[in-house]
């Protein structure tokens, strides 16, 4: 499926752009985890394909973009449609009552607010403070189990808390992209729209980091300051997903092949870098 997404990136920097959101909304029919993406997709279209560079709307291409991502999702949906599976389906899709952790921690801002709430339940328990503790959150959070994330100490976090703190954080990076629909300001827009996603989103997959890392490394070689966030992101990505290979004989293997990994990227990069 990244294989979907760098096709869509290229036709966005070949000038079709059109192609660029088909794919893009095939992508997001497959697996819905790249909806993080989906803003900088839908500012950068309509600004730099929707829009003339006066801000007048281009008709023909409006409707073209619409008829065909729509077309797209019909097909995809359709069928559940038909058959009245809709509601399921987004319960599937959405699962708010799988709470705001992982099972597995992904490692962004709310795994570190989980951590403090631990930390400051275990104070109170041996110090004996006069503080409410939430009892449904003394078993919560770090049991490793798929289910709702009850903080014992610290006020509790829901959907719309995680949402609204995306969005504004978002719109930061939306707004530039708006000003500047270039392909570069796109990457960097995808970019960021997945770290902002990755950091503050609800029940976040340790695995959604690749939705960081993959558009990251096309800036990669730009300059150092691509390259070096890169560098720090990828190690720290990858080491963040070592876990979900857990098996002694798989341990050898995946050190290797990262510690390989690392060094031919970071050896080529460097020396593009640095020309």
């Amino acid at each position: 499926m990244f294989g979907i997404l760098l096709w869509s990136i290229l036709m966005a920097r070949n000038g079709n752009k059109l192609a660029s959101g088909i794919l893009f909304a095939v992508l997001l029919n497959f697996k819905h985890i790249y909806m993080y993406l989906a803003p900088a997709y839908f500012v950068y279209l309509l600004r730099a394909f929707c829009l003339t560079p006066s801000g007048q709307i281009e008709i023909k291409n409006f409707l073209a973009l619409a008829n065909a991502v729509i077309g797209v999702f019909i097909a995809s949906l359709g069928p559940f449609a038909v058959m009245g599976q809709i509601p399921q389906l987004l319960s599937r899709l959405f699962p708010f009552t799988r709470g705001l952790n992982h099972a597995y921690w992904a490692a962004n801002f709310w795994s570190l607010v989980t951590a403090i709430d631990r930390i400051l339940l275990r104070y109170i328990q041996l110090t004996g403070s006069n503080v409410a503790v939430d009892a449904a959150g003394v078993a919560s959070s770090s049991r490793g189990l798929v289910g709702d994330t009850v903080f014992a100490v610290l006020p509790q976090v829901k959907p719309i808390h995680t949402f609204l703190i995306t969005i504004v954080l978002q719109c930061a990076i939306l707004v530039k992209l708006w000003i500047n629909p270039s392909t570069k300001s796109f990457l960097t827009a995808l970019t960021l729209c997945g770290w902002t996603s990755f950091l503050f989103g609800w029940h976040v997959h340790e695995k959604a980091v690749l939705l960081i890392l993959v558009p990251l490394s096309l800036l990669a070689a730009e300059r150092h300051a691509y390259f070096r966030t890169y560098i720090i992101a990828s190690v720290a990505g990858i080491f963040g997903l070592f876990p979900l290979i857990f098996t002694p004989a798989e341990s050898i293997v995946k050190v290797a092949y990262s510690g390989i990994w690392l060094a031919a990227v970071y050896s080529l990069l460097s020396r593009r870098v640095y020309e």
